[in-house]
């Protein structure tokens, strides 16, 4: 009886290791963090040659670059955060009342009306 022929699992397709010098790297190393082991690691961020005029803004309080100045707000985890407390606080000393006084006087409204049709109904 012939021995048995081990069961070799495929291997899956490994890519080739990235070459240290390319033509790109030389562009690209000053506007990122580049991390090169067999792979490279790209990641841009905000700090990287940003332009300082784009969170200025206009005379009537808009900003000048809207895009600009709503991805500065979202990558300031800090900012975010005093943001939402904001909206917290606006929600729970505006709104709510609000919908109490709503709710009361869709009530009241609702008990006039029950009102009106009895005495109608008594007529």
């Amino acid at each position: 009886m012939p021995a048995p022929i081990p069961y070799a699992s495929p291997q899956p397709e490994v890519p080739p290791p990235i070459p240290d010098a390319s033509p790109q790297s030389e562009v690209l190393a000053p506007m990122a963090n580049i991390t090169r082991s067999n792979h490279i690691m790209w990641t841009m961020g905000t700090d990287f040659n940003a332009p300082t005029n784009n969170l200025s803004f206009n005379p009537d309080g808009s900003a000048v670059n809207p895009g600009a100045f709503q991805q500065h707000i979202r990558s300031d985890y800090n900012l975010m955060a005093q943001l939402f407390q904001f909206i917290v606080f606006i929600i729970l000393s505006f709104v709510l009342p609000i919908k109490r006084i709503l709710k009361v006087q869709f009530s009241q409204t609702k008990v006039q009306k029950v009102l009106a049709t009895t005495m109608l109904l008594q007529c």
